[in-house]
């Protein structure tokens, strides 16, 4: 049986692509990005309205607690 290998590109485009569910509720989702870069949008508020990036978190809850 062959090991798996996995390819440092594809870790890079996944760190830098895919969005974790904080937390829903009444037509909204909150999700934090997992890129660590400064002033990346990290998190991300969706709601009806549409989606909303912040690059600190205490904006992107009060806008996820204000919608």
């Amino acid at each position: 049986m062959s090991g798996f290998k996995i390819k440092v590109k594809d870790v890079q485009d996944f760190v830098k692509s895919e969005l974790v569910l904080y937390a829903s509720g009444r037509g909204k989702r909150f999700f934090v990005r997992i890129h660590a870069g400064p002033n990346v949008e990290r998190y991300v508020v969706e709601t009806n309205k549409g989606t909303v990036g912040f690059a600190k978190a205490g904006e992107a809850v009060q806008h996820f607690n204000d919608s």
